[in-house]
């Protein structure tokens, strides 16, 4: 029995003693991170006294030296470390997609004493959980967030009102072919049905949505694999992580640090922070939990530092000028404002971090479902510069493969721009604006590739010339027998800084480790005669101009050797990769747009003057390449007859008449 004077194992770690247990000092964050539970906390879980004491013990550890990442599964830590060890300044994060909701105050929730209205639900209380066996079982709520006056709908079937809740509201339901799969309010159909467990009996009922209206909703968090819980009806429905642990982190570990956490919507990022920041912290120690400061919409910690909770609906996002941070996470920038998206980060959110020291902003979205959304533009921007992770739905270890295959069948199959879109993170492509749009992923994938360069080819050299632009330089080779052109390397000079004494330099080299001694077919270019000229005067590199007359003929042809898949490329051409990818027509496609990497896709023309100008019909083999060496006679070659060769050649030849 404890005495009153003895103090526990949570307040001796709390005040800094190295706690003991079984007389081992456990300091080391590796072993401490062995002892806590993996992934999110289980609350349903429930391990023996000398197994909770000391994961309770270790968890305050870790708290206290701002270290969270046990907490995160595998496919999450890869991100974790992806941030830590980050040299640039801004990092994009496609991600599958996890979302909120928010339930009116007059439904009821069914707890272990009966059913209880949500808007009484307590933080701990006991309701029931919907888990991934299909049974329900006791778990506990371990958060509530009051969201706010919301548009509500009520949901009415067998006769009655079931719940009301608001468009975004994520439900189990059963779809017409009888899949299971959580669906927001707004998406339904007239053959899905929200699923039902009365009596332990499970079944599905079809709701309609009525009576609009204004009202005050709530969100609660439960603590079960499933996140899903029963309605006072038996209704089964649904309950964001990383970026707000990041959040976290770094305040308890940087006294005075600040963070600007921005959602499309200023409710929706009160409502989301704040819920996923009460499941992070579910075992974290008193004095170190933040608080909320409900007018600022601000979480403030003891050591000063803060996080921001802003929106960039209805001018709200104006609030953050002024302001000095050190972090700035963008969280669904696919569904902001795409024609002031520009305006969010560069004018009021980047010059908030100008006086940081290691200033970096993330931004985190499922791909926007519009090509044209400006937030693509930064994804390809972050792809180019190496900043850009995507995440799938295979990626993701919670889920197995039967459930995967139930969201796919959900929204139109594997195959569908839905599932593409929202579970594989794939961008949509205009192919109305791209200039190559047989370049898809697919069909790159037998673009890209290193080929065996045969024993006989004719090799070039192609370059697009920029003044105050990209100069790009392509080094190819033509295969006649497999009819492929190989791009093997490519040069890219950015800027007028550059001289032709620089460029022809580079080029020399670049065919000299190439090709050895082996010169070109011949040179191709865009540029002007005088500098045509000043390359063989000057340089001895001898450049022939290219037409350029009937340009869309001439995509056409690069578009045809894509689709024909008669084009390899070496994975080391970074820049001409990007701009087959990338290239998009202006609006009036009479020119490119402006790349994310600040060219104007000059590697592309380079390309189009290559295909352009090879010669194909010249076979570079010998003649008698193919022919086995000895057994065969040929009239020019000189050679010594046997008696029998001799005899047979005098019987058939015609003697000529004197």
């Amino acid at each position: 029995m404890m005495n009153s004077g003895d103090k526990t194992i949570i307040e001796e770690v709390v005040e800094d003693k190295e706690p003991v247990v079984d007389s081992k000092i456990i300091n080391t964050e590796e072993d401490l991170v062995k002892i806590v539970p993996r992934g999110r906390p289980k609350g349903t879980t429930k391990p023996d006294a000398k197994k909770q004491r000391l994961q309770r013990e270790a968890a305050v550890k870790l708290w206290k030296r701002g270290v969270l990442h046990w907490k995160l599964d595998s496919n999450q830590k890869s991100l974790y470390e992806n941030y830590h060890t980050t040299k640039n300044n801004l990092l994009v994060w496609c991600l599958s997609r996890q979302t909120g909701k928010s339930i009116n105050s007059s439904t009821y929730v069914i707890t272990e004493t009966g059913p209880k209205l949500i808007k009484d639900i307590n933080i701990g209380d006991i309701i029931y959980g919907y888990n991934k066996d299909g049974s329900v079982s006791p778990t506990k709520v371990v958060d509530k967030i009051d969201c706010g006056v919301e548009e509500v709908f009520d949901l009415v079937g067998n006769g009655k009102v079931l719940a009301g809740c608001t468009d975004e509201h994520y439900w189990l339901v059963k779809n017409g072919e009888g899949n299971l799969l959580e669906k927001p309010l707004k998406d339904f159909n007239e053959y899905d049905k929200i699923v039902t467990v009365v009596n332990g009996v499970t079944d599905s009922v079809s709701v309609r949505k009525e009576n609009r209206r204004m009202e005050q909703c709530w969100d609660i968090t439960v603590d079960n694999d499933t996140h899903l819980y029963l309605t006072g009806d038996g209704l089964v429905t649904h309950n964001s992580f990383l970026i707000s642990l990041l959040a976290i982190e770094e305040c308890i570990r940087n006294p005075n640090f600040k963070i600007a956490y921005v959602l499309p919507r200023q409710n929706q990022a009160r409502k989301l922070i704040k819920s996923r920041f009460n499941e992070i912290c579910i075992d974290c120690p008193k004095e170190l939990r933040p608080k909320f400061n409900t007018q600022e919409n601000v979480f403030v910690f003891d050591n000063g530092s803060e996080i921001h909770c802003i929106g960039t609906d209805s001018g709200n996002i104006e609030n953050a000028r002024g302001q000095r941070f050190d972090r700035v996470f963008m969280d669904e920038c696919g569904f902001m404002d795409s024609s002031e998206f520009d305006y969010y980060y560069k004018s009021v959110l980047f010059p908030t971090m100008n006086t940081s020291k290691r200033r970096l902003t993330i931004m985190i979205s499922t791909p926007p479902s519009s090509a044209a959304h400006t937030f693509n533009k930064y994804i390809k921007e972050a792809d180019y510069k190496k900043a850009y992770t995507r995440r799938t739905i295979y990626d993701c270890p919670r889920f197995k493969g039967y459930e995967i295959e139930e969201m796919a069948n959900a929204v139109g199959g594997k195959d569908s721009i839905d599932f593409k879109r929202e579970y594989l993170c794939k961008l949509l492509a205009d192919t109305n604006s791209l200039v190559i749009p047989e370049a898809t992923d697919e069909k790159m994938k037998d673009i890209i590739q290193t080929w065996k360069r045969p024993a006989h080819y004719t090799c070039y050299t192609s370059g697009d010339f920029g003044i105050l632009d990209w100069t790009a330089f392509l080094f190819a080779y033509y295969d006649f027998r497999n009819d492929e052109i190989v791009v093997e390397d490519e040069l890219v000079f950015n800027g007028k800084e550059y001289t032709t004494i620089d460029m022809a330099d580079a080029i020399k080299l670049k065919e000299k480790m190439l090709w050895g001694d082996k010169l070109p077919e011949s040179r191709i270019c865009d540029t002007s005669w005088q500098i045509i000229v000043d390359f063989n005067n000057l340089h001895n590199l001898s450049f022939i101009p290219t037409r350029k007359d009937d340009k869309n003929a001439q995509i056409n042809a690069l578009r045809m050797k894509v689709s024909g898949k008669k084009l390899k490329i070496n994975p080391r051409c970074i820049n001409l990769i990007f701009h087959l990818m990338n290239a998009t027509w202006n609006k009036a496609r009479t020119k490119y747009e402006k790349a994310a990497d600040g060219s104007h896709f000059d590697c592309l023309d380079a390309l189009i003057y290559l295909i352009r100008n090879i010669n194909y019909h010249k076979n570079p083999y010998p003649k008698d390449y193919d022919l086995p060496k000895g057994g065969f006679y040929s009239p020019k070659q000189k050679q010594q007859l046997t008696d029998v060769q001799q005899s047979i050649r005098d019987i058939f030849t015609v003697k000529r008449r004197r």
